[in-house]
């Protein structure tokens, strides 16, 4: 629960960022241009992954429970050399590797510049959380976020700047994050040849690479679905998806966190014994909190939507329920799925994400052009669900642990029907809906409210 706390403030600039921003791109961003920058954005996340193999995922396995200094400075450094190098390579030949992809591109050099943020602001970040530097990591957090969304309220809505103001503030966070990192952890100053070993890099990348095919299919089942509404449906319809999805993002913020939390536990417990008692006690509950930050955002984000219902986007609250589906189910299959990375069963991993994948596409694209954007939010719903179960079957064959379907299938069967009412019916049933429920969980809960407020007041007390 700590690190979970900690990794949600930390988190911040690239998760929490996103809620804010909603209603600026409800108010001030069309549709077209919103569809065009999250094209640019679902590209990176899959390009990123390829090129620079997905070696913060290693970072974090090499460093995180390494005591002895001269090798984190071996792993930092060839980190480092591999990070630098890359960039360096990669911004030379973009305009090879970008006109291939897209002929006709906007904004070339804002989107290369992002793209190279994006990567090294991820390794360092990566860095930062193996060597215990949780502080800094919140810090640049929160100055990202700040600068972040400082600057798209004054490019965007002050000087109505549309898409650049979208870019430029995205990368200067990026970069800022950077600056703030690498002045604690000092991996420049790491950087030297007597620390270089090519041995160390190799195991990195062989250990990260399967996790690029993991990341890859994941993108198949969240990023292709802005591709091939894109290339069939158009930018306009893209926007409107796009707009859709970042509601699920409230799972998001909330679950990867928490994925963070767990991937780091598992690593760190697994050196010193077995992962049976942590995840027989822990996904269960995991499934039941998830399920009723399901039931209580549904009528929340009905309520934000009788706020926009004079712009483009009124009409895609439709879309919300089976994207907030797919989130759930992608964030328990992330939870299950430490246990495979704890193990190094990274294979295993990547296999049961690329059934997902698959599922996804069988049902995305043959459906596209009969039942338009349903076709892409229904097929990352059943492809998050096919990847969890999968990823739930070969966990089991290395621990024990048992879902408990019962109570998930009523938390879903209760979340569709929360669903039908809440987009059905007017503000007053999504308020009453939502006091309901607090006032039954409170119940239900008032033990472990009542323990966790007597925790806190405590700490209180001692500070």
């Amino acid at each position: 629960m700590k690190k979970t706390g900690l990794y949600l403030v930390g988190n911040m600039s690239s998760k929490v960022l996103n809620i804010f921003i909603i209603p600026i791109y409800a108010f001030y961003i069309q549709t077209e241009e919103l569809g065009y920058f999250n094209y640019t954005q679902t590209i990176m996340n899959v390009l990123i992954p390829i090129i620079y193999i997905a070696i913060w995922e290693a970072v974090l396995k090499y460093l995180l429970s390494e005591n002895d200094e001269n090798i984190k400075n071996v792993v930092m450094s060839s980190t480092t050399f591999f990070t630098l190098t890359i960039s360096s390579v990669f911004f030379v030949i973009y305009r090879i590797i970008i006109s291939l992809i897209w002929p006709d591109i906007k904004y070339v050099w804002l989107i290369i510049l992002m793209y190279i943020s994006y990567a090294i602001s991820q390794i360092w970040q990566y860095m930062a959380r193996a060597l215990g530097e949780n502080i800094i990591y919140i810090i640049a957090g929160l100055i990202g976020t700040i600068t972040n969304l400082s600057l798209i309220i004054a490019l965007v809505c002050v000087f109505k700047h549309g898409l650049t103001g979208l870019y430029i503030p995205y990368i200067l966070a990026q970069v800022l994050m950077i600056i703030i990192i690498e002045y604690k952890i000092r991996a420049l100053k790491r950087l030297k040849f007597k620390y270089f070993d090519l041995q160390i890099l190799k195991k990195m990348l062989l250990f990260s690479a399967p996790l690029v095919l993991n990341l890859i299919s994941s993108w198949a089942m969240s990023g292709f679905g802005s591709i091939i509404i894109t290339s069939k449906l158009g930018t306009k319809a893209n926007g409107m998806y796009f707009f859709a999805s970042k509601f699920s993002a409230l799972i998001f913020v909330i679950g990867s966190v928490v994925t963070m939390a767990m991937i780091e536990e598992t690593i760190t417990i697994s050196k010193i014994s077995n992962l049976n008692y942590r995840f027989k006690n822990i996904i269960n509950q995991l499934f039941m909190v998830f399920g009723v930050v399901l039931l209580f955002l549904m009528p929340i984000v009905s309520l934000f939507y009788s706020t926009i219902g004079n712009t483009s986007y009124a009409d895609t609250l439709k879309y919300v329920p089976p994207l907030l589906l797919f989130s759930y189910f992608s964030i328990m299959a992330s939870n299950i799925g430490a246990a495979l990375q704890a193990l190094d069963k990274t294979n295993l991993q990547f296999i049961a994400t690329l059934f997902g994948a698959i599922c996804t596409l069988l049902v995305s694209v043959p459906l596209i052009d009969n039942i338009g954007i349903y076709s892409v939010v229904y097929g990352q719903m059943i492809g998050a669900f096919t990847m969890m179960m999968a990823r739930y079957l070969f966990v089991r064959k290395y621990i024990e642990m048992d879902i408990d379907f019962k109570t998930m299938s009523k938390l879903l069967v209760a979340f569709c029907v929360l669903s039908i009412i809440s987009i059905s019916q007017n503000s007053l049933i999504n308020v009453l809906i939502i006091t309901t429920g607090g006032l039954i969980i409170m119940f239900k809960c008032k033990k472990e409210i009542l323990e966790i407020s007597k925790y806190i007041a405590s700490k209180i007390r001692y500070k």
